[in-house]
């Protein structure tokens, strides 16, 4: 029926073209072209664009080049609910880029953490190895300060005694008491026995070589709860000593019935003691480095986890809040 009002010459269909000129149909889709023009024509009272029809071997391509060539744009109005929605959409576009935008700026953020917090352990590291460094130093340094003033240590160890007195019926609790200058130290109670091991070793410091002209004064007690019976002694003297060369000593006791004590000594520099005593404060030190860079690895790793956690808890509000989102539109 929407051919009736067309023109047909030698049985070809022709079509308004631009400028009214008449353009001959000569395809299928030329011709369906044709058919849309009259169809918008019919409902809305103009034809929908009126380009040269082209010989061409698709309707897509005709199309194609006839939308290009249009000069004005088609205004169609749109009905209240149409532009409700329109709305609707563009601010959920609107609310989508703000979010999309604060989660980029969120992993901004999160790599600029990163980037400060790698930089610090760096810097941590780097400080690290800097007192690493000078940690030999510092602790002979401090080895020296602590042993200014001495001349070297004599170590006595009471290894055990041997067929000692029986103070009563029950045996003897022998225990041993060494005298060196004023200073007194023990040894402890060995209970019931006559045959007491003690392998328990005594230090002394030595302010100065003529302090090895005196002698070490070992005494034998036997332990009561109300006084300490004497069960004999015995005196080591050290200035035949060698530095680093220990000696085996084993002696009767004096005044004593009977009983013999057996024991050690060894004279030590205070070179020898003040590089033993740098390997112990640089020991200390590095476990308390060791014990710092666990403790900040686990910081570091703690932030890492609440960081993840708090991100991993954002992305699922947004989309969540994204998969809420509704249009709502008026009843009509």
């Amino acid at each position: 029926p929407l051919l009736s009002a067309d023109k047909v010459i030698d049985t070809r269909l022709l079509s308004v073209g631009v400028k009214g000129k008449m353009r001959q149909i000569n395809s299928i889709p030329q011709l369906g072209q044709h058919l849309i023009n009259k169809n918008f024509e019919a409902e809305f009272g103009h034809h929908l664009f009126a380009p040269p029809l082209m010989f061409s071997d698709s309707f897509e391509s005709s199309l194609m080049s006839a939308s290009l060539k249009t000069h004005e744009p088609i205004d169609i109005p749109k009905s209240a609910v149409q532009q409700q929605a329109d709305m609707a959409i563009h601010n959920g576009n609107i609310q989508d880029r703000v979010a999309e935008q604060e989660y980029a700026l969120s992993i901004m953020r999160r790599r600029t953490n990163q980037r400060e917090m790698v930089a610090r352990r760096k810097a941590r590291r780097e400080l690290l190895e800097t007192r690493s460094g000078q940690r030999a130093e510092d602790a002979l340094q401090k080895a020296q300060a602590f042993y200014e003033g001495y001349y070297g240590e004599v170590d006595l160890t009471i290894k055990e005694a041997v067929n000692i007195e029986m103070a009563d019926l029950n045996g003897s609790d022998p225990m041993c008491k060494i005298h060196f200058g004023g200073d007194i130290k023990e040894t402890t109670v060995q209970w019931n026995t006559l045959h007491p091991i003690w392998n328990e070793t005594f230090r002394f410091g030595i302010r100065s070589p003529e302090e090895l002209t005196h002698s070490l004064k070992v005494e034998l007690y036997d332990q009561d709860p109300h006084q300490q019976e004497f069960l004999g002694e015995t005196y080591v003297r050290i200035e035949a000593l060698q530095p680093m060369r220990q000696i085996e000593i084993a002696v009767e006791l004096q005044k004593a019935s009977t009983g013999s004590i057996f024991m050690s000594v060894v004279f030590v520099p205070v070179d020898v003691l003040i590089a033993k005593k740098a390997e112990e404060f640089a020991a200390a030190k590095k476990l308390l480095s060791n014990k710092k860079s666990e403790h900040l690895e686990k910081h570091d790793q703690a932030q890492r986890r609440n960081r993840a956690l708090s991100q991993g808890n954002s992305s699922k509000k947004l989309k969540k809040k994204s998969s809420q989102r509704k249009i709502t539109l008026p009843a009509k």
